[in-house]
């Protein structure tokens, strides 16, 4: 019986009425719906297939591009205070070794000025005290003795003491010692030292480029700088050293013209 009125529902018109008003409600609710979350997505943007939104994850890449934009900008501030340190600094150096070099240029151009005073100084000072020795003048003799070793440069003579013949750059007189040694010429005093084998030595300048030299001296009287008369004592004879013990007592005496020996006879009145 059920059946056969389940059979007649059927059959109605009023059923598949009902059916469609049904089926009409739900598309009407699923269309209201989709609606309602297009409207939704359209104001929070596109959404991708995933279901994420095109708009949102756009944002928040655009955010994390700003960080990373952010994130940089201190470094590249760094860089340009590095660099803008690195240009004063460079600046800074070169201003300085420029200042340096000036300074330098103007140190050395002052001591090159002062140089050239101190020369025109001297050379005025030199010229008001030049000593000349004409050749054709004589020397007088600083000590009376004989010749006991003569001026021979080419062929030698003999050295008792050493035993041996060798050359003589200049003449060796026979005096007792403590005899006053006088000056040749007139001259100033360039030079006092102790030699091994010339015992204490005095050089002097007597102009034109002459320089007499004595050695074998003791207790000498004059300075370095001093100008001499001719006659005035110099020193005395010494013993003898070591290397004249069989000769005796002597005075070295030897004359240069521009730094060359030349026998000191031709000289010697």
């Amino acid at each position: 019986m059920n059946k056969d009125r389940f059979s007649r529902i059927l059959k109605s018109k009023g059923f598949y009425l009902s059916l469609l008003t049904g089926v009409l409600a739900i598309a009407a609710i699923c269309f209201v719906c989709f609606n309602m979350n297009t409207d939704k997505n359209k104001k929070n943007g596109l959404t991708d297939l995933n279901g994420k939104s095109i708009t949102q994850q756009t944002e928040k890449d655009q955010k994390k591009s700003d960080d990373k934009t952010t994130s940089k900008e201190p470094q590249d501030k760094t860089v340009v205070s590095d660099n803008t340190k690195k240009d004063t600094k460079d600046k800074t150096s070169k201003d300085t070794t420029k200042k340096s070099a000036d300074n330098d240029g103007n140190v050395s151009e002052k001591a090159l000025a002062e140089e050239q005073q101190e020369s025109v100084a001297a050379n005025s000072k030199a010229k008001k005290s030049t000593l000349s020795f004409d050749e054709d003048a004589t020397l007088a003799w600083p000590v009376k003795g004989d010749i006991i070793i003569p001026y021979d440069i080419e062929h030698g003579v003999q050295f008792l003491t050493l035993g041996q013949y060798k050359c003589s750059d200049a003449i060796v007189i026979s005096a007792k010692v403590g005899t006053k040694v006088k000056s040749a010429a007139k001259a100033k005093v360039v030079s006092i030292k102790k030699d091994e084998e010339l015992g204490t030595m005095v050089t002097t300048d007597i102009g034109s480029g002459y320089q007499i030299t004595y050695g074998q001296l003791k207790n000498v009287k004059v300075k370095v700088g001093e100008t001499v008369k001719q006659g005035a004592v110099i020193g005395q004879v010494a013993k003898p050293t070591k290397y004249y013990v069989v000769e005796g007592s002597n005075l070295y005496f030897k004359v240069t013209e521009d730094n060359e020996s030349v026998n000191p006879m031709y000289l010697l009145d």
